[in-house]
């Protein structure tokens, strides 16, 4: 067997290692290239512009007031101005923001709060219950104005005026007692404008003018019973799933 030389064996070996260090260089030069490319990917997709393919739907939520087509075309006026409260409420307990809640819905939603505390126990059941809170005060005089229910406005204002004149402490006390006397000096004075409200919605139903008011939207929708189950669950739904579409993004 004849010996090879040192080159006949060295010359092969330097070529393949030449070889593989070109590959290697390659590959590697593909990989960096590779690498700069999904990063740049991953950097474009978080950014705001990338972002703007996700459909906002708040728009959509704003646009209309929804009730029930049995509760329009019954033509009742407590009817629709219910459906109209259960609607909104429905949204609002899927944790939908009021801000994107339609503003006519919210308002008539409001008026009727202020209505039905009224009936049920008369001024000082209102405060009580909304805890004279300033966003649901100034929700129920913005409703009083759009459904020009100005009388009730007035007299509205008569009993802000008396919550003003009592002292905060009594107040917050009177909010914070969950069945206050009959004698309760508090109770007492907010209850003054009551009976001016029965005589008053006698002449002028707050839920008649309520309910003209929301017939009157040019964008009100009416649904059947499953169509208005699907459109409550849809708008519910929608906001934690936008929230994690975003965070990913």
């Amino acid at each position: 067997m004849v010996p090879l030389r040192p080159s006949t064996i060295i010359c092969p070996v330097l070529v393949f290692s030449g070889v593989l260090w070109i590959y290697d260089v390659g590959h590697s030069q593909l990989y960096e290239v590779e690498t700069a490319a999904i990063l740049r990917a991953q950097k474009e997709a978080a950014s705001p512009a990338s972002a703007s393919h996700i459909p906002d739907q708040t728009t959509a939520f704003r646009a209309s007031p929804i009730v029930s087509a049995e509760a329009l075309a019954s033509g009742d006026d407590q009817g629709i101005v219910e459906s109209n409260f259960s609607v909104v409420d429905s949204l609002r307990d899927s944790k939908v923001p009021e801000n994107e809640i339609n503003r006519a819905a919210l308002e008539s939603r409001y008026v009727d709060f202020f209505y039905g505390e009224m009936v049920d126990g008369g001024f000082a059941q209102f405060v009580g219950e909304s805890e004279w809170d300033s966003q649901t005060v100034a929700m129920v005089r913005k409703g009083l104005v759009d459904l020009k229910a100005f009388r009730h406005l007035e007299l509205f204002d008569d009993g802000a005026a008396i919550v003003a004149a009592i002292d905060p402490k009594e107040l917050q006390q009177f909010i914070n007692t969950p069945q206050p006397s009959s004698k309760d000096p508090v109770l007492r004075k907010l209850s003054l404008i009551d009976r001016q409200f029965f005589d008053l919605n006698d002449r002028e139903s707050l839920v008649k003018l309520n309910a003209a008011w929301l017939r009157q939207q040019p964008n009100l929708i009416a649904l059947s019973p499953e169509a208005l189950r699907n459109e409550l669950q849809g708008r519910g739904v929608y906001l934690p799933r936008r929230d994690k579409i975003l965070a990913k993004s």
